[in-house]
Formats: C-alpha cells, structure tokens, sequence
C-alpha cells in the first residue's frame, strides 16, 4: 500500500510541473502575438511613429503586454514556491524556476518602462502641438 502512495505523490507533482509549464506556454504564446502586433503598428505608423494614433496604439499594446506578463510572473512565483516544497530550496528544479522568474520580472519592468514612457508622450502630446 505504502509503495504505490509514493508512485502516487511524484505524478502529482510531474503533473502540476506540466500545469504550470502549460499555462507559461500559453502566456508565451499570446505575448509573441502582442509581439507581432507592435512591429505591425509600428510598419503601420513608420515615419509618423509619434503620432497619437500610433502613439495610443503602442499603449494599448503595452498595456496587454504587462497585464501577460504580471500573469506570468504570478504563475512562475507559484510554480517556484511549489517546487521549493516538493524539491528543497537548493535544486536544480528551484534554480530553473527562479532564473525564468528573474527573467519573467526583468521583461515586466522594461514593458512597464516603456508603457511609462509611452504614456508620457501621449500626456506631453497636446502640450507640444
């Protein structure tokens, strides 16, 4: 009885492990589709890229773009505690989870700076005009 608990207790943990890796996939997924939305509003708008069309349309864009990422600093911070328990503070698996949660932070602040810088042309615009 005792063994087949333990054959039990690693397949849940492989399978939230695998969950967690699905729902980064999926947020990966629709960031490259945010990805390809800018470089299309910025062909769209080449040449008058400061424009407030272009301009209100890059914020849209960022705005998504962060919101994907909290969700995915959010999930990786999840998956980061659960492998903690599972595996102890020190291995390997901890590691692979804390390198893609500095990686996933590191993306949100630049997103969240340009989206800052963004909507500071947009607040400066009427004033230059």
């Amino acid at each position: 009885m005792a063994k087949n608990d333990n054959a039990i207790g690693p397949k849940i943990v492989i399978e939230g492990e695998a969950e967690f890796r699905r729902s980064i996939t999926d947020i990966n997924k629709t960031m490259s589709v945010l990805d390809s939305e800018m470089r299309k509003v910025s062909a769209q708008f080449d040449g008058n890229a400061d424009s407030m069309d272009a301009l209100t349309a890059k914020q849209d864009i960022f705005n998504r773009r962060a919101a994907e990422q909290r969700e995915k600093v959010s999930t990786l911070t999840a998956a980061l505690e659960n492998a903690k328990k599972e595996f102890g503070e020190n291995s390997n698996r901890v590691k692979d989870w804390q390198i893609k949660l500095n990686n996933a932070e590191a993306e949100l602040a630049k997103t969240e700076k340009s989206l800052k810088d963004t909507t500071e042309k947009i607040d400066n615009f009427g004033k230059e005009a």
